[in-house]
């Protein structure tokens, strides 16, 4: 089943009097439970393309469906409600608020949503156990180690329910250790909970994870590459 059907996407920037084809021409589709990695050099759309997926840009051409609607036809405030409640997102700076706890982040998108606090609390305990930080419910970002911070992220993207996680380059601010176990608690919810994971980076770490690479290269895919 396709949860992400993208048809000839293009978006394009001006530059003094050149146009920049930051995404050129782009289809594919996304299956739910995949563990998908886009790569490329810098500049060749990577980022691009995870905010258009994500409807945080507008295409300039081109049609992107995510569960069967068509978000490149939605209005600004009907993307913001889509993706609330539709997609889930981590970030390399963590994007946590830092007067919240680490329980209280998590549960934030959830009470947007209008999730019951029973149930909101029931979740979020479930996932701080999935990411070991169980004790570590009522610390403040300030207290949190980068990689802690960025499972709590990961925790919260997950928590709304969401069809699938964009992550746009989550490793990039970590150290080994902290990089490698992020990515054992995201391959563990991939594998266990069935989540989608869409991600774009650099990191060869995240790309030997991967069940599938798309290669981008000036806003084209070269190449499109499935691991058994």
């Amino acid at each position: 089943m396709n949860i992400i059907e993208i048809k000839n996407l293009e978006k394009h920037y001006s530059e003094a009097d050149l146009i920049v084809k930051a995404v050129d021409n782009i289809s594919f589709s996304v299956k739910k439970g995949e563990f998908l990695v886009i790569v490329g050099p810098s500049g060749s759309g990577k980022t691009t393309l995870i905010n258009l997926i994500g409807g945080l840009d507008f295409p300039t051409a081109g049609e992107i469906f995510v569960d069967g609607y068509a978000i490149h036809q939605m209005k600004q405030d009907q993307l913001t409600d889509f993706r609330l409640h539709n997609i889930g997102f981590v970030f390399q700076n963590y994007n946590l608020l830092p007067v919240l706890t680490a329980k209280e982040n998590i549960e934030l998108i959830m009470k947007l949503q209008g999730i019951s606090k029973k149930e909101c609390n029931k979740r979020t305990l479930d996932l701080l156990k999935i990411i070991g930080l169980s004790e570590r419910a009522e610390s403040k970002p300030s207290k949190l180690s980068g990689g802690q911070q960025q499972r709590i992220a990961v925790a919260r993207s997950i928590a709304s329910g969401p069809k699938f996680i964009l992550a746009d380059e989550p490793t990039a601010n970590l150290d080994s250790h902290s990089a490698e176990t992020l990515l054992d608690t995201m391959q563990l919810l991939n594998q266990n909970e069935g989540t989608t994971f869409i991600f774009s980076t650099h990191d060869p770490r995240i790309m030997k994870r991967a069940k599938r690479m798309i290669r981008l290269e000036d806003g084209k895919i070269i190449d499109d590459i499935t691991n058994d």
